[in-house]
């Protein structure tokens, strides 16, 4: 069996250029969000929480493909260098953040699809992926019901939505 470097490291880095292409926020930050307090890392539910945020942040990270990541990285220092070179470096990109002490980017919602995806199955030892999305479609449905919600945008390509 050929061992690949990069699989096997897959799921517990980030790659250079990530935080380019998906929102992130650290694990603690998340823990605030979600729960209005600081871990406390005695207490084995947040241990738990922060283990099922950072396999989330991962998760992540990890739906771009390699290439694309490395694309955007190699295109953004490009322009970087271009931008700085005509003295407008400071405008090119707007801050990424702070973003504000809210839930806004559906962690919640990760950490219950991967607490769900570990149950166990009809047929296998866990779920399948269906069974767990099943939630994210639900959760979906709540908050397009909601004042906020109601501005939202979709967008369809063959079967999926976003």
């Amino acid at each position: 069996m050929i061992h690949d470097t990069e699989e096997e490291v897959r799921f517990l880095v980030a790659r250079d250029g990530d935080n380019l292409v998906t929102p992130f926020q650290c694990d603690t930050c998340n823990f605030v969000n979600l729960m209005g307090r600081k871990p406390l890392h005695n207490l084995a539910s947040d241990v738990r929480l922060l283990k099922c945020i950072r396999r989330a942040n991962q998760d992540a990270f990890w739906s771009r493909g390699p290439s694309n990541v490395k694309g955007v990285l190699e295109e953004a220092k490009k322009g970087l260098a271009i931008a700085t070179a005509l003295g407008f470096s400071h405008s090119l990109f707007r801050p990424r953040g702070p973003f504000p002490v809210i839930d806004n980017m559906g962690m919640g919602v990760a950490v219950l699809m991967l607490q769900c995806s570990l149950h166990k199955g009809k047929y296998n030892h866990t779920l399948q992926y269906e069974t767990v999305c099943k939630f994210r479609a639900a959760a979906s449905n709540i908050y397009h019901s909601l004042v906020d919600g109601q501005g939202a945008t979709v967008m369809a390509k063959d079967t999926r939505k976003l």
